[in-house]
């Protein structure tokens, strides 16, 4: 989930990882903050001794480490004025300039007024030497991970829950989007579940503002820079996302984004997998999927097939039109209305 550099090695190219340049601090193989909690997220709040005391009146214990990245930290913490955990989010030292300050501010205050129940609560942004905000602390895995435990094809009931998570993404991404925001991101890894089982999306921080400042639904006083930069995880990006010019960006690209999540839950893999970083940009520039079915003879739904083959089409005109279309085929699935 962090935007992280790329580096070749002779270990098979990790097509998970975000793309070079990173626009925003992303924490980690799990995806931020709400990590599988730690055992020291389990015990009483009284155990172990905090190993350091931030904020106003040193009100936040920071516990552990839940996760490193290249631009950011995130750790439990507890809060001594309201007397609960949570997970503390921090820009390392080597990425505390202005700009990447800025987008920081700008994912913290996306996050906040998003108020949605299926997108992580923000509660707090500190600014100072070292900048942070406060989430959440959900405790539960990731949507990749959970995806990694079962097998594929998936069992009726498993391919069910499945689809009801993806259906409270799609109600979180259709509320962004009334908003005016993009998320731009969207991948199993930046879905979290906490406890319960209630899915989150997580890491606002290449989130594209869509509407003017005049009427914009979201406002941010660190504005982040309109250019587009080709930002994402190429595993899961659209093809316009590898185009020139932010102008290329809108709800459809979330829509192939959702797309892509769906494939992983189909077959158990994204649908841009290559060697090298060369290689997996020209496969995102042609913008080609396979049908899923390709890599699970047999197993694919062909109702689901045919959805994920529309959402992640090439042209983003071939696309659903709005995410509440895909959210409504992916529940006439469900009823058995499809067909």
């Amino acid at each position: 989930m962090l935007p992280g550099q790329v580096v070749m090695t002779p270990k098979r190219f990790d097509s998970t990882r975000p793309e070079p340049p990173p626009t925003s601090p992303q924490d980690g193989p799990n995806g931020g903050a709400p990590l599988p909690a730690s055992p020291a997220a389990t015990e009483k709040t009284t155990s172990p001794p905090p190993r350091e005391k931030i904020g106003g009146a040193r009100r936040y214990d920071v516990r552990s480490l839940l996760a490193r990245g290249g631009m950011s930290t995130v750790h439990f913490a507890f809060d001594r004025v309201l007397q609960r955990e949570v997970a503390i989010k921090r820009l390392t030292a080597d990425y505390c300039s202005p700009v990447d300050v800025a987008r920081f501010v700008a994912e913290a205050q996306i996050t906040a007024q998003l108020d949605h129940p299926n997108i992580i609560p923000l509660y707090d942004l500190v600014l100072g030497d070292e900048p942070y905000f406060v989430m959440k602390l959900l405790g539960g895995k990731n949507l990749a991970e959970h995806l990694a435990m079962g097998p594929v094809p998936r069992d009726t009931a498993a391919l069910d829950r499945l689809l009801g998570i993806l259906l409270k993404v799609c109600g979180a991404i259709e509320f962004a989007h009334g908003r005016g925001i993009v998320h731009r991101d969207l991948k199993p890894k930046n879905v979290v579940l906490d406890r319960e089982g209630s899915p989150y999306v997580m890491d606002w921080g290449l989130a594209r503002i869509l509407q003017s400042p005049d009427t914009a639904n979201v406002s941010v006083t660190h504005a982040p820079d309109e250019r587009d930069d080709g930002s994402g995880t190429a595993a899961y990006m659209a093809p316009e996302q590898s185009r020139p010019g932010w102008r290329a960006i809108g709800p459809w690209t979330d829509i192939f984004g959702i797309g892509t999540l769906l494939y992983e839950i189909l077959t158990g893999r994204p649908p841009h997998v290559a060697d090298t970083l060369e290689e997996l940009r020209r496969l995102v520039a042609r913008g080609e999927v396979a049908p899923p079915e390709t890599h699970a003879p047999g197993a694919v739904p062909s109702e689901l097939s045919k959805i994920v083959l529309i959402a992640t089409a090439r042209e983003p005109q071939h696309r659903y039109g709005s995410v509440e279309e895909l959210r409504q085929e992916i529940e006439q699935y469900r009823r058995g209305a499809i067909g």
